[in-house]
């Protein structure tokens, strides 16, 4: 049986469980709450442009009024990446999304800031800093 380390504490977990958890940070300002979100899932041996596609497709399907506006392809503390950048509609408010995808094997990562797209020079300024601070860390699961 593996042993799962989280954050705050470790356990035992049988064979075959993966890690498919979200970490979601926020922060509140006057125009609307930030967010960086950082999500996991198996990367089950698919390349890196065939996840980011399916991620793509899926926000498509599930986001009204997504539109990607930005897709570039870049090396990030050493591994290959894709960011991409999308508006889309939360209620009546146009939302800002900028992410960064990439493979720490056995996961797919996606970094990611969203908020109101009023408040994009603060989710771009964060979106900064957190690539370029971040580094590979092994989990030993």
């Amino acid at each position: 049986m593996p042993f799962y380390h989280t954050q705050e504490a470790g356990f035992d977990i049988p064979a075959g469980w993966t890690d498919g958890s979200v970490n979601m940070l926020e922060y509140r300002r006057p125009e609307g709450l930030m967010r960086l979100v950082l999500a996991r899932t198996p990367e089950g041996g698919k390349a890196l442009s065939a996840l980011v596609e399916a991620r793509l497709v899926e926000q498509r399907r599930q986001l009204p009024f997504y539109e990607l506006t930005r897709r570039a392809e870049a090396l990030t503390a050493g591994v290959p990446s894709i960011e991409t950048v999308a508006t889309f509609r939360e209620g009546d408010q146009v939302s800002y999304q900028r992410s960064l995808c990439l493979v720490f094997k056995p996961s797919f990562l996606v970094l990611a800031v969203h908020g109101p797209v009023a408040l994009q020079a603060d989710l771009d300024a964060m979106f900064e800093q957190a690539v370029t601070t971040l580094r590979p860390r092994p989990r030993g699961n």
